[in-house]
């Protein structure tokens, strides 16, 4: 059991990016700015269709009304933020809400071929399993990281990871997620997040 879940980290945190189909749904979970970057980017580049922020708030140094602004954001960006087509939400407090979250916005959006997960290469292996747990085999997961693959030189941070993943792991094999979603808006009522609607980020 012990050499099976290092083996799945390790292969979650070295495992060469993915290259997903062009205009593919894709979710950042924020924590180094790099990721969120990296995510507008491949949007500019018509390299994702749909995008969610998720965790855009204080404790991640973050700003539903000056994200734009933070990053220097593009017109395309900008326009994108105003349509729906790129959401900013900033109720997820972790990772397994970060997860949570991500799977009930997929849900609500156009059938496609899969969801790209864009986060950092350490956290890659606990916030991989996470969503995967919450999309129950109903999407493809792709995985996009904004830096190379980490070294060995924190090994107190790595062995975090670790065992955080092996918590969660053996969670979800137990009980499945347990995710708290009653302030998770997204889960809540998807409607209230389209295109258009009062509490969209039409501006």
């Amino acid at each position: 059991m012990t050499l099976l879940l290092l083996a799945d980290f390790a292969r979650r945190q070295f495992h060469p990016d993915d290259i997903p189909p062009p205009g593919i749904s894709a979710v950042v979970f924020t924590g180094q700015y790099d990721r969120i970057e990296t995510a507008l980017a491949l949007f500019d580049a018509g390299r994702i269709g749909r995008l969610l922020i998720s965790g855009v708030n204080r404790p991640a140094g973050l700003s539903v009304d000056t994200l734009a602004d933070q990053f220097h954001a593009s017109p395309k960006v900008r326009r994108a933020i105003a349509e729906g087509r790129i959401l900013l939400s900033p109720d997820a407090r972790d990772t397994g809400e970060n997860a949570a979250e991500a799977a009930c916005w997929y849900r609500t959006g156009p059938a496609g071929e899969g969801l790209l997960l864009i986060t950092s290469s350490r956290h890659m292996p606990r916030a991989s399993l996470a969503l995967q747990s919450e999309l129950s085999g109903q999407a493809r997961l792709f995985l996009q990281r904004p830096t190379t693959p980490p070294s060995a030189d924190d090994p107190a941070f790595s062995l975090r990871e670790l065992a955080a993943f092996a918590v969660t792991r053996i969670r979800n094999a137990l009980t499945g997620p347990q995710t708290d979603r009653a302030h998770l808006s997204l889960c809540r009522d998807p409607q209230d997040h389209a295109p258009g609607s009062p509490n969209s980020q039409d501006r």
